[in-house]
């Protein structure tokens, strides 16, 4: 969505409100809403992933009458959160393909309650996949685990790594010959 100001919204969820306005950091759109952690804790898996897209929703909805930015649009997107049971995974990034291009490799986040699992993927060309490791699990907060994605890069033909932000590996994975 674009917006004049803003291209971040981050919902705070605390214990008691502190603040009532809805401030703007540098295009980042603030606002806080009541939250128990107490409470959080002892809920399933489940309820903590549906506690947690009620909160999100209530800062949007906030924050979008406040900005007068129609609301329907994240409504339609909790509905789809809610059809696909809750999951939370991507790809980061595009594929690559490997230097003699029988393969192609991607790297799965998959951001959970309790953790972001990152792994990577190897495709055959013709979209089997022939291995996946998880090569990183790390606290589900950008600020933990974003340090790792760097770059995914081929270091022969037939082995992948994961480089992070200093230029380290972080993981590899090789293929399996071809039948």
């Amino acid at each position: 969505m674009k917006t004049e100001d803003c291209w971040k919204i981050l919902v705070e969820c605390v214990e008691d409100i502190t603040e009532e306005r809805i401030l703007n950091l540098s295009g980042v759109v603030t606002v806080q809403v009541k939250f128990s952690f107490d409470e959080f804790c002892f809920l399933s898996e489940n309820e903590k992933k549906r506690t947690t897209l009620n909160l999100l929703m209530k800062g949007i909805e906030k924050i979008s009458s406040h900005k007068n930015w129609a609301v329907e649009p994240f409504r339609e997107v909790s509905s789809q959160i809610k059809q696909m049971g809750y999951s939370n995974e991507w790809v980061w990034k595009k594929a690559i393909k490997s230097p003699d291009k029988n393969y192609y490799a991607e790297i799965l986040c998959q951001h959970n309650i309790n953790s972001m699992d990152i792994s990577i993927l190897i495709w055959q060309i013709n979209g089997v996949m022939i291995q996946r490791e998880k090569v990183i699990s790390e606290l589900p907060d950008e600020f933990a685990y974003a340090k790792h994605l760097g770059e995914l890069k081929w270091i022969s033909d037939v082995e992948v790594a994961l480089i992070n932000k200093k230029g380290d590996q972080v993981g590899s994975l090789g293929t399996l010959p071809l039948e």
